[in-house]
């Protein structure tokens, strides 16, 4: 079964498939303007980490440059989890609340982020996997998963 806890009266979780979540967002001063806090009651898999069930800020720190990178960090900002590569990741209309999407994923894997969508935004941060996670996930799924060579890596990308 899945939970959900609000930690504020009026925000709204919304998931489209995977662990149901609550969310507090926060719009932060300074650089890292997007900031969204999400809790988990499973745990979750984004590149390189599973993290256990529990709350966790996902944010945007350089809003102003034109690559996507997020920094997903513990409850209080604390603990950096890492900074994630995403590409944009479109949607017809944008939600009032925030949005994490999941791959659909057998029974008893972990549930693994797609991507995430920050309140008002259409545009989203899908999450860009190694190639080694990537194939690990697409073998699960059978369906194909963003990936690209691991860092240090200099041999040309995989056709």
């Amino acid at each position: 079964m899945l939970t959900m806890k609000r930690l504020l009266p009026l925000v709204i979780a919304s998931v489209l498939i995977g662990t149901v979540v609550s969310v507090d967002r926060a719009y932060a001063q300074g650089l890292a303007s997007q900031m969204t806090k999400i809790t988990f009651s499973k745990p979750i898999r984004l590149p390189g980490v599973t993290l256990p069930a529990g709350t966790y800020a996902f944010l945007h720190p350089t809003p102003m440059e034109d690559f996507h990178v997020v920094q997903v960090m513990n409850e209080k900002q604390t603990m950096s989890y890492g900074f994630f590569l995403t590409i944009p990741n479109e949607r017809l209309t944008a939600a009032n609340e925030t949005v994490v999407t999941f791959r659909e994923t057998p029974v008893g894997y972990v549930n693994t982020v797609r991507a995430w969508f920050f309140p008002g935004e259409k545009t989203g941060d899908e999450f860009v996997y190694s190639r080694k996670e990537a194939g690990e996930i697409a073998n699960a799924i059978h369906q194909p998963v963003l990936s690209m060579p691991q860092p240090g890596n200099s041999s040309a990308p995989k056709r």
